[in-house]
């Protein structure tokens, strides 16, 4: 299709065609708005996605493209499944920051809603003053950041960096769907690079859920497969197969908060087992307890360990290493040589159902030279600084973040209550991908 054409007609077509849709089928209006419930029975295997987007890498996050109302607006979001809003900045925001795109305006989209009182589609995180006319929602994180704005209903649909090529393959996936829009913002949503953030927690109200019961993707569920410089976003399902190093190993979501928890059932330094149900079993306790539990999330950058396992953890290490590393705060930041970094060990996690997830160097280490495309590490002369991005500092539970999940197509299935993990080719699909265009 001539591309000169295409950008004539979006602002004709796309709002003819999702206007004659009707908004029931398409979005929030009508869906259910309570947390997914557990299916009972045997974990499967699901189907690969029908739908798979480019994601890049940047400041320690990772992110997609969605396209925002008639005709679209690009906006760029870190992929979060710790949290359940998709939210961004709007004009006239006057305290916002500066980002990747400009800000979201409402009225250039003739698709947009301002949800009014009454018939707030973000039960339990909208809300509406005594007197107010529209929904409103706001935010706030343990760092200090936080954003409010309105809650806003217009299509949205996951793409790639080329709006054209996300016209012309993607716009089947659109949907209605509610999102924040900011009007005022602090701390890090101020000063990040990515223009808002899209949650991916499990909820009715998601957008991966509001594409499920669209149609537009045949399971309710996705995968993300993490590289240093970006990955896939896979949806409806896992990476196609073809890219899996490994088969794909499920177990349960252990709890009912909304969030991604797993029981883990062994964690290991090399092969020195720290902690099991048969050695120190109070010990893998403490990583399956506090609030969350032991949870994937995405949106943390980096990985947590109770305190509790300090000394443990540091011991192996320790051993492993020859005496190179415990893990401590006092030795976040080495210099070491290329033959120093061998000695460093891999960090096991084995999970329900024998699920394992191994955290190699290079991805905990942060600075190792990596090839983008194989993941192999890159070797040096002399010495590099490098930063252990293991945290071993929290109460109770675990969070294993993003840096946990390089290397691996994590599936994320809110169908049968599950998550999947298998070693992939992160890289293989979008090796030339552009972060914008």
């Amino acid at each position: 299709m001539n591309k000169l054409f295409l950008c004539r007609l979006l602002a004709l077509v796309i709002p003819t065609l999702v206007i004659s849709e009707n908004r029931h089928l398409l979005g929030l209006r009508g869906a259910t708005t309570t947390k997914t419930k557990k299916r009972l029975g045997t974990l499967t295997q699901p189907p690969a996605a029908n739908v798979t987007i480019p994601i890049h890498a940047e400041k320690g996050s990772h992110h997609a493209q969605i396209y925002v109302g008639s005709p679209p607006q690009r906006q760029t979001v870190i992929l979060d499944t710790g949290s359940r809003i998709v939210a961004f900045p709007c004009k006239p925001c006057k305290q916002c920051g500066s980002h990747v795109n400009p800000y979201f305006d409402t009225s250039r989209s003739t698709t947009h809603r301002f949800s009014k009182c009454g018939s707030c589609l973000m039960e339990g995180i909208s809300k509406c003053s005594l007197f107010g006319r529209r929904c409103t929602m706001e935010q706030r994180y343990t760092e200090g950041s936080g954003w409010s704005g309105n809650e806003v209903e217009d299509i949205v649909w996951f793409g790639s960096p080329d709006v054209l090529e996300s016209v012309e393959e993607h716009m089947q996936l659109a949907v209605f769907h509610a999102f924040g829009c900011q009007s005022k913002s602090k701390g890090l949503f101020q000063e990040q690079y990515a223009d808002g953030i899209l949650g991916l927690a499990l909820d009715d109200r998601s957008i991966i859920s509001a594409s499920y019961h669209a149609g537009a993707i045949p399971r309710n569920s996705f995968s993300l497969c993490f590289t240093q410089a970006g990955g896939v976003l896979s949806l409806g399902g896992t990476l196609p197969t073809e890219h899996h190093l490994e088969q794909m190993q499920m177990t349960s979501i252990s709890r009912e908060h909304g969030l991604y928890s797993v029981e883990m059932v062994s964690l290991e330094v090399g092969s020195i087992v720290v902690t099991s149900s048969e050695k120190k079993p109070k010990l893998l306790a403490r990583i399956n307890e506090g609030k969350s539990g032991c949870l994937f999330d995405s949106g943390t950058t980096d990985t947590h360990l109770p305190s509790s396992l300090s000394d443990h953890i540091g011991n192996a290490a320790m051993e492993w290493s020859g005496g190179l590393t415990d893990f401590s705060t006092a030795k976040r930041n080495q210099a070491i040589s290329f033959e120093e970094f061998q000695r460093m060990p891999d960090i096991t996690f084995r999970f329900s159902n024998n699920a394992t997830l191994v955290m190699q160097p290079q991805y905990y280490m942060e600075g190792t030279p990596v090839d983008a495309t194989t993941g192999n590490v890159i070797p040096w002369s002399g010495v590099k600084t490098l930063a252990n991005r293991i945290y071993i500092e929290e109460q109770d539970g675990a969070v294993l973040g993003a840096n946990a999940m390089f290397g691996y197509d994590i599936l994320f299935d809110a169908h049968d209550h599950q998550i999947g993990i298998a070693k992939a080719n992160c890289s293989a699909l979008f090796e030339n991908s552009d972060k914008q265009s």
